[in-house]
């Protein structure tokens, strides 16, 4: 901002009055003879400030500055001064003319400004070339006005703006589709040798020159073009031209694309890429060699009938193009085609093959082939050259008689035998190359013997039928054998046919016919057949047969002897086989004897079974019953002997002695326990068993023995039948008991309650009579008692005799810490003594001990983790120290977790110990529970307790672990009902979590983001227990592009956080290319006749877009629309969702005027969806403009009414 003031601007308006006394008269006050007023001036000054800004969007393109782009200015002059400025004017050189307001309201220039009122002006500049090369604009506006900013009075009052001008360098490269400059076959495609013509075009899309501007393209001759400078939206054109060599014609297309540079944009800068359909021409020949003999099967050197020729047909590529699929095919050779994926242009594919002379080849006299071809390219066929090959033809016949029929069965059995007649026919074939003469076929057997044709045709034939009545000699040999023969003039032969040998049918057959049996030897002269007993049997075997048999063997494993033998038996003789049979006891027991024979010949290997020959055989039942003397099951007394009370063992067994298995058998013995027993049933030679045992009572005590008898019975022998008596001694014993019983305190001398030195004990000494007889004189004893002793005279079997006493415990009882005694007694029948049971009193002592287990060490570390953990050995040490005060007696410390379970001390001092040393491994139960609690124990017979030790806690490292497995996928929902896994299919997993660690998992959680739902929670998983997440998951675009799902779930549990991958599941999707085409409205680019509407000679612009809506990038995108400039756009990839665009203009005909529409389609093709694809028809109606024009020529002098030459009144004038 610049400031002008006015001239005065400093000073102010001072005016001094002055009083002067007259002459002669003196002032008396000289100071205030003047006065002096000063007011201040009101001066302007004005303030100049500018701002400039650049409008881009003016001319196109918009948003770069352009010539013709516009800076708008804006000059504010504001006065700051006191006073009003008039005549203010505004000047600048750049701008043409200025718009001014003050306050708003325009005004013209000069103007007046009051004190703080602004001037604002504004104007425009255009830009120019210079300025955009410049890079800015530097512009001054100049300011006066009559009382400041004067010229050549005042400081000059101006304000300059600088306004950027932004530079933009930039290239655009075109290439134009090729011209068929040079057609070399006149074809009107481009084919291999044809010269196309390019026009490459490079065009300065900045707003600053380009410098040495380069367009190059390899492919062109020019193959570059250099513009030493290039304006801003001037072109640099490279028109060259190109000969399509034989490889792009084998591609069938010439690809090319132009590149440009420049100093200031050096890329390089690729234009489009023009593709231009080069029209392949594909051609062949197909050569066939002559044939060659590859195999002479006559060995003649000739090629004839059966021969095999070689041949070779070769196909050469003679077009420009590849071939593909080609197929050589001959149907006369052996392999009949040769197949060859691709040949290369020049390049060969052979067929080498082998034919066999045919007999219509032979009988032609020669082997006529032709070969032919397809390829893909050529789907033909195209012929070879005909080869034919000269064949030697060569007579010949074969005779072939067929087997006989059976024509008449003389004897009806179905088979051929002896006087039946057969029939036969031999037929001759003439297998030669030419016909046969005057054939005659020959067969001595048959009648007729001969037939005779005149003429038989190649692979004609001549017939013999006839018959022959089979001979005596012939069914002894068991064959017809017969051979026919042919001759001909051709071949003189005679040929002989195949031998038929017809077998004659003999047929063997047997009897066999088994006697009933006769009573040889009665064992038990019963008259009845029963078990031992001999039976006589004859077994006679017939040749009922027409032949001889031989070998022949009769066989009954029943009898002696088990079989016979015949060397041969004639027709109608007879084998015979005589044998003798012993009743057995199963067969007694099953009421008979049941025969058959069998026999066998070479001729009938069989066997053949005799009759069946049933005998009954009569049945005896019986019985025997035998009981075993006593066993001594039971000593009650431990004497040695059987005496009262004692438990005595029997045996009774019964034996089936009969031929005949007896039913309901019961063997009984009241005096037994149990008393009886049954069995349901008992084979011939079986047993039926009583055990039990009898106690000696005493009444047979007193008797001196046991007597017992038996008894048994059965359905079949109903008895009873009685075992023998069975008498056991007794011996009679005498014996007493002496029974002392335990003492009771009778004084205690210290009051303490517990048996003491000096206590007073009473005790009860009883002898009873235990034996069997009555005791006398019975003393009883006991020295340590007062009284000592008692006397019974007598005392009867089961009575007593009791003495009651007292003692008094000594100090060695005290120290000893008991009082041991027992008692004895003697009668007239036991001496003895026999002493009483010894009673041990305790004198009361305080025993005592205490029992400690040490804490657990880790002995073996099963993991080797260093922690303890299931599986894992801890070893323990448990103390028992005896703290009482005395002696401690087997001494047990247990502990039944620790291995060994116990340690026992026969006796541990006062003050010693017993030491339990043990190991114990860490099971699962313990690691679940996180820790081994254990607690051992002691007793002793002084402390009988248990007394348990401390309780020792180990903590145990729990070792959490889990897998998990996800499942192979399952197509659950088949969206597109494809049959494959595709873009929006559902699939279905099962992901199973295992816990294999050794303790529960808890807040077990699956996760599987892809999955829906997608985790699953399990409060608790036991060990070896489960968690399972199902879920489905639709298969996305994404994995259809990528052409498969991997999936992979994880887990977490509080105890393994994890997570836990499982393993990965590759699942293949199929993928689905397609794509959208959608041609958008024309829209009216230029419109030629300025109407505003679409009509005749109008541009209008297209815009094609092509979007992948498959699953899978497309390949080799082409968008053509022949009505277009460019008619097409290649785009080399596609992304899913990604769109390829062809823009381009169309320019209206006469004939879519005159139709009132233009229709217009496109199309689209790729590599994975061939297409054609069509886009939408857009039809866009055209505007008819009916026109005409009217033009009236001058007047001409049609009648010159007055003859001047001139046009004058009355005159006629003519208009067209």
């Amino acid at each position: 901002m610049l400031f002008c003031l006015g001239s005065a601007s400093a000073q102010d308006a001072i005016n001094t009055a002055t009083v002067a006394a007259p002459a002669g008269i003196t002032d008396p006050n000289p100071g205030n003879d003047s006065a002096t007023d000063t007011d201040a001036l009101l001066t302007p000054a004005l303030a100049v400030t500018k701002s400039g800004a650049l409008d881009a969007d003016v001319v196109v393109p918009a948003g770069v500055a352009n010539i013709g782009d516009q800076i708008a200015y804006t000059i504010t002059v504001q006065n700051t001064g006191t006073g009003p400025a008039s005549g203010v004017t505004v000047s600048d050189p750049l701008l043409a003319a200025l718009s001014c307001q003050i306050g708003g309201s325009a005004v013209a220039l000069p103007a007046t400004l009051a004190a703080s009122q602004s001037l604002v002006c504004a104007g425009s500049y255009t830009l120019d070339q210079d300025d955009i090369d410049a890079g800015s604009v530097d512009n001054t506006a100049t300011v006066t006005a009559d009382q400041a900013c004067r010229p050549g009075l005042d400081p000059v009052c101006s304000a300059t703006e600088n306004t950027a001008v932004p530079q933009v360098e930039a290239l655009t490269l075109a290439k134009a589709a090729a011209v068929l400059a040079n057609d070399v076959n006149g074809d009107g495609f481009v084919n291999a040798g044809d010269t196309l013509e390019y026009t490459v075009t490079a065009t300065n899309t900045g707003n600053v020159a380009l410098s040495d501007v380069v367009v190059s393209d390899a492919l062109l001759t020019p193959g570059s073009i250099t513009c030493a400078t290039l304006a801003a939206g001037d072109t640099c054109v490279l028109t060259g031209t190109h000969v399509v060599p034989a490889a792009e014609a084998q591609a069938g297309e010439v690809v090319n694309t132009a590149s440009a540079t420049s100093t200031e944009v050096p890329g390089p800068t690729d234009s489009n890429t023009v593709t231009t359909p080069v029209v392949q021409v594909p051609a062949l020949t197909l050569v066939k060699s002559n044939a060659t003999l590859t195999t002479d099967a006559d060995s003649s050197g000739d090629i004839t009938e059966g021969d095999t020729l070689s041949y070779t047909v070769t196909l050469t590529n003679t077009g420009d193009v590849a071939l593909s699929d080609v197929v050589i095919n001959d149907a006369q050779l052996s392999p009949a085609s040769a197949s060859c994926a691709s040949v290369a242009v020049g390049g060969t594919c052979v067929l080498t093959g082998t034919h066999v002379v045919t007999a219509a080849e032979a009988q032609a006299g020669e082997v006529v082939n032709t070969a032919n071809a397809t390829s893909t390219e050529i789907p033909g066929p195209t012929d070879s050259n005909t080869v034919t090959t000269p064949v030697v033809q060569i007579p010949a016949l074969t005779l072939d008689k067929s087997a006989a029929t059976l024509a008449t069965d003389a004897d009806a059995s179905g088979n051929i035998t002896e006087g039946d007649t057969l029939s036969y026919t031999v037929t001759l074939t003439n297998t030669g190359d030419v016909a046969l003469t005057n054939v005659i076929v020959n067969d001595a057997q048959l009648t007729p013997a001969s037939a005779t044709c005149a003429n038989v045709a190649v692979g004609g034939t001549c017939v013999l039928t006839g018959t022959h009545v089979v001979t005596a000699a012939e069914a002894q040999a068991g064959e017809v054998v017969n051979t026919a023969n042919g001759t001909s003039t051709e071949v003189p032969g005679p040929t002989d046919s195949n031998t038929v040998t017809t077998p004659v049918v003999q047929v063997p057959a047997l009897t066999l016919v088994k006697s009933n049996a006769t009573l040889s030897t009665d064992a038990d002269a019963s008259g009845n057949i029963t078990e031992g007993d001999t039976l006589s049997y004859t077994v006679t075997l017939t040749n009922t047969g027409d032949v001889a048999l031989t070998s022949v063997v009769i066989n009954d494993a029943q009898l002696n002897p088990a079989s016979a033998s015949c060397a041969s038996v004639a027709v109608g003789g007879t084998c015979v086989l005589s044998g003798t049979h012993v009743v057995t006891a199963a067969e007694a027991q099953a009421g008979e004897v049941v025969n058959t024979a069998n026999a066998t010949s070479t001729e009938i290997s069989g066997p053949t079974d005799s009759n069946t020959v049933t005998t009954p055989v009569v049945q005896i039942p019986a019985l025997t019953l035998d009981k075993s003397a006593a066993t001594l099951a039971t000593d009650a007394d431990a004497s040695g002997n059987i005496t009262g009370g004692d438990t005595l063992s029997y045996t009774i067994t019964l034996t089936n002695t009969g031929d005949v298995a007896l039913t309901s058998v019961v063997v009984s013995d009241p005096q037994l326990t149990p008393g009886s027993t049954s069995c349901a049933t008992v084979a011939v030679g079986g047993t039926c068993v009583l055990t039990g045992t009898h106690v000696v009572s005493n009444a047979e005590a007193l008797a001196g023995e046991v007597v017992n008898t038996a008894s048994a019975t059965s359905t079949e022998v109903p008895g009873p039948t009685d075992s023998n008596t069975v008498t056991t001694p007794v011996v009679q014993v005498p014996a007493l008991t002496l029974v002392k019983s335990n003492a009771t305190l009778a004084t205690d001398a210290d009051a303490s309650g517990d048996i003491t030195e000096g206590d007073t004990l009473s005790y009860t000494v009883t002898l009873t009579n235990i034996g069997d007889v009555t005791l006398s004189d019975v003393v009883i004893n006991d020295a340590q008692l007062t009284p000592a002793s008692a006397t019974c005279a007598s005392v009867a079997v089961g009575g007593t005799c009791v003495l009651t006493g007292t003692h008094v415990v000594t100090a060695a009882e005290a120290q000893a810490g008991e009082v041991v005694n027992t008692a004895n007694a003697t009668s007239t029948e036991i001496p003895g003594p026999t002493n009483s049971n010894t009673v041990t009193t305790p004198v009361v002592q305080v025993p005592a001990l205490t029992l400690d287990k040490s804490a657990a060490t880790l002995t073996t570390d099963a993991d080797a983790s260093g922690d303890i953990t299931e599986g894992d050995t801890l070893s323990y040490t448990v103390t028992l120290t005896n703290t009482g005060d005395v002696a401690l007696t087997n001494v047990i410390v247990n502990d039944a977790q620790l291995t060994p379970a116990s340690a026992t001390c026969a006796s541990v001092a006062v003050g010693a110990t017993c030491v339990l040393s043990g190991t114990h491994v860490v099971t699962a139960a313990e690691a679940q529970a996180g820790e081994v609690v254990n607690t051992a124990n002691a007793s002793s017979n002084e402390v009988p307790g248990p007394t348990s030790s401390n309780t020792v806690t180990t903590p145990v490292v729990q070792l959490p672990a889990l897998t998990l497995s996800k499942s192979a996928a399952t197509l659950t929902t088949d969206a597109d009902s494809s049959g494959d896994i595709t873009e929006g299919d559902t699939l279905s997993y099962t992901v199973t979590l295992t816990n294999t660690g050794d303790v529960a998992l808890t807040n077990v959680v699956i996760n599987d983001a892809q999955l829906t739902p997608g985790s699953t929670t399990c409060a608790s998983v036991a060990i070896g227990g489960t968690c399972v997440l199902s879920g489905t998951h639709v298969v996305t675009a994404a994995e259809a592009q990528a052409g498969e799902v991997v999936n992979t779930a994880n887990a977490t549990s509080t105890e393994v956080p994890g997570p836990t991958d499982s393993n990965t599941v590759t699942t293949p999707v199929s993928q689905v290319p397609e794509f959208g085409l959608l041609k958008s409205a024309a829209t009216l680019a230029s419109d030629a006749d300025a109407s505003g509407d679409i009509t005749e000679g109008d541009t209008l612009s297209y815009t094609v877009t092509l979007t992948n809506s498959g699953d899978v990038a497309l390949t080799n995108v082409i968008i053509n629309d022949a009505q277009l400039t460019p008619g097409s756009i290649t785009c080399a990839n596609v992304a899913i969702g990604g769109t390829c665009v062809l823009s381009g203009t169309h320019v209206v005909t006469a004939a879519e005027a005159q139709a009132g529409e233009v229709v217009n389609t496109a199309s689209a093709t790729s590599t994975e969806v061939p297409g054609p694809t069509d886009s939408n028809t857009v039809t866009t109606p055209v505007i008819q403009v009916p026109a005409l024009t009217l033009s009236k020529s001058g007047a001409t002098l049609a009648t010159d009414a007055d003859g001047s030459g001139n046009i004058t009144e009355g005159d006629t004038l003519s208009y067209t």
